[in-house]
């Protein structure tokens, strides 16, 4: 056995060297294994980039939601708030009501006109839970209450107008938590220490998401009606992409507080402003600013004989409006059949909008009222 190892062993020396023996001088292997080398690398680089492709791909497309009912974002709220009916909140916008608390949480605001020429803004949110601090809280109008009931919302205020008050009494599906006919005032609703130092007495109501969320616990069923809604056909390749350039929007129609919206190209939004400053929230200690803005013609006419010249806005119909994201707009259409029924946005083609991921503004003028775009 030994005799057979050692004449292997020769026999792999001879050949060794044999081969060097028979190699040139200025021959060598370096060239080759090198190529090998890069070769090897390139494949390694080239298959690594693949992957990574892949795996962002995987990734991107393994996002099955669930995506906000109100934005059309990606969320981690639960199933149960999910399912739950929005929160619509009214607040004061008059300048005597000003600085606003909250407000530029809400992933909704709709701005109407309320009386007098003054506008009155809702906030719907879909989960206030974490919202510190809400207001002021005011009165209710009738078209508000149709806005509300457009996504099947709870419907928060602080008293309202005869109009709203009678139309509250005719509506058996409105979830209505008042806080002066309601008795919600002190749970609810309760009046900010510090607004009752300076402010007139009704701009000092103030709610919270904690008393909100108590006050949901109270009630039995909070599931909307239609748990698939959502507030719009949510795109990123929304309608306005092709659209006309729109860097600054003014709504000429509420002339005492002149609101205008505009674009910021850092942040991919509009930002408001109105009484020719910024549109502040006090609470937050920022500008309000929104994703989309949508603005809506719809009939106007003052409610006759009121003394503080109130205004019936019709909200069931169709019209005309117009819808601005991404400093673009375009031409749109609207439909209604009903105080509680959906709000439909067209296209001038009568396809269905499609409204960029993301919170809106959504504002309401008089039929043929301009807005000027620049």
């Amino acid at each position: 056995m030994r005799k057979i190892i050692a004449f292997v062993l020769l026999s792999a020396m001879a050949l060794a060297i044999f081969a060097g023996c028979s190699a040139p001088e200025e021959t060598t292997t370096a060239a080759p294994a090198t190529r090998a080398t890069t070769a090897a690398t390139k494949a390694t680089t080239r298959a690594t980039t693949a992957a990574t492709t892949a795996a962002t791909e995987a990734t991107t497309a393994a996002y099955e939601g669930p995506y906000h009912p109100l934005t059309g974002l990606p969320t981690d709220m639960s199933e149960e708030i999910m399912g739950r009916k929005p929160v619509a909140i009214m607040v004061g916008n008059s300048k005597d009501a000003l600085p606003q608390y909250g407000i530029s949480q809400a992933d909704i605001i709709v701005e109407m006109m309320a009386e007098g020429g003054t506008t009155r803004l809702m906030g719907i949110w879909q989960d206030p839970s974490n919202m510190e601090r809400i207001g002021s809280v005011r009165s209710a109008r009738p078209y508000f209450i149709d806005m509300a009931q457009w996504l099947d919302a709870y419907f928060l205020h602080f008293g309202g107008s005869v109009p709203a008050y009678d139309a509250i009494k005719k509506r058996d599906d409105l979830v209505n938590l008042d806080g002066i006919k309601g008795g919600y005032e002190g749970s609810l609703f309760v009046r900010d220490a510090e607004r009752k130092k300076s402010f007139k007495l009704e701009h000092t109501v103030v709610t919270s998401g904690e008393r909100i969320e108590e006050t949901l616990a109270k009630f039995k069923n909070t599931a909307k009606k239609d748990p698939d809604q959502t507030a719009f056909n949510f795109d990123e390749k929304h309608s306005a992409i092709n659209g006309t350039a729109a860097n600054k929007v003014t709504i000429d129609y509420f002339t005492i507080n002149k609101p205008y919206f505009e674009y910021n190209e850092k942040t991919g939004t509009y930002d408001r402003f109105q009484h020719k400053q910024k549109h502040y929230d006090a609470e937050y200690d920022q500008q309000i600013s929104t994703k989309n803005v949508i603005i809506l013609e719809m009939p106007f006419e003052p409610v006759k004989g009121d003394p503080l010249k109130i205004v019936e806005v019709h909200t069931t119909g169709s019209g005309k409006g117009k819808y601005f994201c991404d400093g673009k707009m375009v031409e749109i259409n609207w439909s209604k059949k009903g105080y509680n029924k959906p709000l439909v946005l067209t296209d001038k083609d009568g396809n269905e909008l499609k409204v960029a991921p993301g919170n809106t503004f959504l504002a309401t003028i008089k039929t043929g009222a301009t807005v000027t775009i620049e």
